[in-house]
């Protein structure tokens, strides 16, 4: 692999697991959490809700 493209195994391994992910978005508050796997997990799709502010 190129020296150029070294940083990517390591940027690769550091990034939370997609179900890690969502736990993570839970976490700072965002409500029904769920990801979708995309070309064969190479990506993935978050998505949630904010709740709204209470007043």
């Amino acid at each position: 692999m190129p020296e150029a493209y070294s940083y990517l195994a390591e940027s690769i391994d550091a990034w939370p697991k997609q179900a890690e992910l969502a736990k993570l978005i839970e976490k700072v508050g965002y409500q029904s959490v769920e990801f979708r796997n995309q070309s064969l997990g190479i990506v993935a799709i978050h998505t949630g809700t904010k709740p709204e502010k209470a007043n």
